[in-house]
């Protein structure tokens, strides 16, 4: 059999082309690395004067504000989870009573009897709250913390514990039927059968499905209304809980509108708990969430923050927060709960690296503009951390999954910084 020629011209064509080829997957991987690494590499350069701006996280004090936001970076790290109780604290040395957090309302208006005294066990009000985050030793030491304080003050200082969250609707639905029953509402038995197997979802609702609901639910406030007593918080409680179903019911509709509707609808809940808290002579509030809710921007869709900006300008104070690395404990897609590490690149997070203390507050506005380079890290864009309830392994090689790219400034008022954030421990 004849050997087949190779025509010389087109073999150096071919090695020359693969020889380009290496070359282009050699500076794609350099790039690639560079993307990923340098960042992290040039946010630990030192600043100078940074920790003349900065306070402990129990010295802090905000101005006057109606709303006082604490974010989150994350919600799987213990440091973020642990400093809900430090800021409160020092809320309450300056007049707030009333904290809220990220959480279904339902639940926590069940945990809120408990630390106005009711009965129960810090372990069962601990599990109570559905989000499994929750379920934390530190969760736990903010609510024992609240209930013995109550027990040491008179009624017109009490604390009292709400949630903003609307992705639960049975605590919600039990706290209807409970008060109508209390009330002799008799009337509500009618619906007391679907009320009862009440809960989100598996698939979003149909158009069909939604009328059905909402028309239940017109049905059952009209019922409300006609005993109405607004004078009693227990009614005013469920009078809500119809408004929270209805606004659960709304963003379960579309899977594309459902993080911006569920955004706009916390928004107008933590306007209700301000309102509420109005009875008690209250005109403060801490609410807490992650930055991505709190915050007086959103990445790609209007944020909460940014409808309470709207609303209470300037009297809206936001506390963000961050870390360089974190270890966190984040849910795969089947649920499973382990740790993964990550890097923010924060260059002001990275300023820990230098500092004794393990986490510091700085104010925006008490850098000057002459301190130039940390007041141009907080007033330009600037890598910070950002990771929610999920993982996938492709945000390690991706860093925009698990990292924005905004102007700290724009979004904050102040930071809260750790340089390495540990995983909470998930109680069973």
């Amino acid at each position: 059999m004849r050997k087949k020629q190779i025509d010389p011209i087109k073999a150096e064509k071919k090695r020359k082309w693969k020889k380009i080829n290496r070359i282009i997957d050699v500076i794609f991987i350099l790039g690639w690395l560079a993307y990923i690494f340098l960042p992290e590499a040039l946010a630990q350069l030192k600043m100078k004067n940074f920790n003349s701006y900065t306070k402990a996280v129990n010295e802090i004090v905000v101005p006057e504000a109606t709303i006082t936001a604490l974010g989150e970076a994350t919600h799987g790290n213990v440091e973020f989870q642990e400093m809900k109780l430090t800021v409160f604290k020092q809320l309450v040395e300056q007049g707030y009573r009333a904290f809220a957090m990220e959480a279904n309302y339902g639940d926590c208006a069940v945990v809120n009897d408990w630390i106005q005294g009711g009965e129960g066990t810090l372990e069962e009000m601990t599990q109570m709250l559905s989000f499994r985050i929750y379920h934390t030793d530190q969760m736990a030491d903010l609510l024992s913390w609240m209930r013995e304080y109550n027990q040491q003050v008179s009624e017109d200082e009490k604390l009292r514990f709400y949630g903003f969250d609307l992705q639960g609707m049975n605590a919600e639905a039990n706290q209807i039927l409970s008060y109508c029953r209390a009330n002799n509402i008799t009337e509500i038995e009618e619906y007391a059968k679907t009320l009862e197997k009440l809960d989100m979802p598996m698939d979003y609702y149909t158009q069909e499905q939604a009328t059905e609901l909402f028309a239940m639910m017109d049905s059952v406030q009209a019922m409300l209304e006609s005993h109405s007593d607004e004078a009693s918080a227990e009614y005013r409680r469920a009078l809500h809980g119809v408004q929270v179903i209805n606004y659960g019911i709304e963003t379960n509709m579309d899977s594309n509108l459902y993080s911006s509707r569920r955004d706009e609808y916390m928004a107008k809940s933590v306007s209700w708990i301000l309102e509420e808290e109005k009875n008690y002579g209250n005109t403060h509030l801490l609410i807490c969430g992650h930055n991505g809710h709190v915050a007086k921007e959103g990445t790609s869709y209007k944020v909460m923050g940014e409808y309470l900006e709207e609303v209470y300008g300037e009297m809206y104070f936001v506390i963000g927060t961050d870390y360089f690395k974190t270890e966190c404990n984040m849910p795969k897609i089947n649920g499973e709960r382990t740790t993964h590490q990550f890097t923010s690149a924060d260059p002001l997070a990275a300023q820990m690296k230098y500092m004794e203390s393990d986490m510091v507050y700085l104010d925006f506005d008490t850098v000057p503009e002459t301190e130039k380079k940390l007041y141009n890290a907080i007033h330009t864009k600037t890598h910070m951390g950002s990771l929610g309830e999920g993982y996938s392994f492709i945000m390690k090689v991706v860093p925009y999954m698990h990292r924005i790219y905004k102007v700290p400034a724009e979004f904050y008022d102040g930071m809260i910084f750790v340089y390495e954030a540990t995983p909470i421990k998930v109680i069973q």
